[in-house]
């Protein structure tokens, strides 16, 4: 088998339980084919956003190609950025967008939050200064 397998024990001292084992197997994983990292993933309105485009080591052999646009998506709306030679692209982050948006291209996507415009407050007044047990 391909992988790794771990020994896993569990021993809490000073407790009267018998001592737990088992084993853990864990395949390796796989690098995909083309991956999308964008930086910042907590942002405002009108932040710029750096979106790149890697490719795996089994990019070309998987007969894909890389998009020549990223698309970002809010719930009211999109906006469309040219990928680089460099295979990034800028996107800005329109002013009515809140909440999750997505950038995705390729097949690959990645999310960024963007923090509505108010903040919540909450401030709690209790009918009484003291309450009996």
């Amino acid at each position: 088998m391909l992988g790794y397998e771990l020994l896993v024990t569990a021993d809490l001292p000073g407790a009267d339980l018998p001592r737990a084992s088992t084993r853990l197997r864990v395949v390796p994983g796989t690098v995909p084919a083309l991956r999308l990292r964008v930086s910042p993933v907590l942002a405002a309105a009108g932040d710029k956003v750096a979106a790149e485009l890697i490719r795996g080591p089994g990019f070309a052999s998987s007969g894909r190609t890389l998009p020549k646009e990223l698309v970002l998506t809010h719930r009211k709306g999109t906006a469309k950025e040219k990928v680089d030679d460099q295979h990034k692209a800028t996107l800005t982050v329109p002013a009515d967008a809140e909440g999750w948006c997505e950038i995705a291209g390729g097949g690959v996507r990645a999310l960024v939050y963007v923090r509505p415009k108010g903040d919540l407050s909450v401030a709690v007044t209790p009918a009484r200064a003291t309450y009996a047990p």
